[in-house]
């Protein structure tokens, strides 16, 4: 009779810690998804913030008289720009996991400009005159937007795990 009650308590046992393994492997890939989903949209605050201060701030006079030379009202479409803020962020977060800190906000800021510059400057929007203000800026908004990124997320690659194999 004992060994029956010590191979239910080994039973119970077991199925007790099968349990709360998977319940803290699924905690922990829930908490990882919401702490990368945390990140993300931190990142696009930062990036609708950023963009906000230079568009509505900084550059707001010289965007409008630019669009008044060419016969055009200044656009007013923030959903837009959220959206295409979600989606660098979403870029930012794949490119920070891939590679290190400044190598990440190098290409971020690279690939960043040019989109910007490409969209713009092929309907002769961007005047050349604000690049020498808006690399710095772009640059700022790229190093900030990875920072973030890292602070939420530790597995970014490091020297330890990057090595060359020979």
């Amino acid at each position: 009779m004992q060994k029956s009650a010590l191979r239910i308590n080994k039973t119970h046992y077991l199925s007790c810690y099968l349990n709360l393994t998977l319940y803290y492997s699924l905690s922990t890939h829930m908490t990882n998804f919401l702490r990368n989903l945390f990140s993300v949209i931190c990142v696009t605050i930062w990036i609708a913030l950023s963009e906000f201060i230079r568009n509505e701030i900084i550059y707001k006079h010289a965007w409008q008289e630019q669009y008044e030379k060419m016969g055009l009202l200044f656009p007013q479409r923030e959903y837009l720009w959220v959206f295409w803020n979600l989606i660098y962020a979403c870029f930012i977060f794949v490119l920070a996991r891939k590679f290190r800190f400044m190598t990440s906000t190098i290409i971020v800021w690279i690939t960043g400009l040019a989109f910007m510059w490409l969209i713009n400057a092929d309907v002769v929007i961007l005047p050349r005159e604000f690049l020498i203000g808006i690399l710095p800026l772009t640059f700022i908004e790229s190093f900030v937007a990875v920072y973030i990124l890292r602070l939420f997320n530790k597995r970014g690659v490091t020297s330890d795990n990057c090595k060359i194999r020979r």
